[in-house]
């Protein structure tokens, strides 16, 4: 989800902030193994930035923190930056 939380006067560059959760499962067999069961959570908290080149088309940017939680046997939890650049069109 984003929500733009300030926009300049002529409206051609907006900030937002984004938030975004996953959650899913997967299960790992083999011929020699018991099936093993992992629950996965994800989820992405930061800012961005919109430059609107036209009223359909902006690019941008976004910058912030994204972590990712395994459970099962060895639960595993990885908390790292993240950044990217977008390109948006509305139609």
């Amino acid at each position: 989800m984003r929500f733009r939380i300030a926009t300049t006067a002529d409206k051609d560059v907006e900030l937002f902030v984004q938030a975004d959760v996953g959650a899913g499962q997967s299960t790992l067999a083999g011929e020699n193994v018991e099936s093993v069961r992992l629950l996965r959570y994800t989820y992405f908290s930061g800012l961005g930035v919109n430059m609107w080149l036209h009223p359909q088309f902006a690019i941008g940017g976004r910058l912030g923190i994204r972590g990712e939680a395994i459970r099962g046997d060895a639960p595993v939890h990885t908390l790292r930056s993240d950044a990217g650049i977008h390109v948006l069109a509305v139609f």
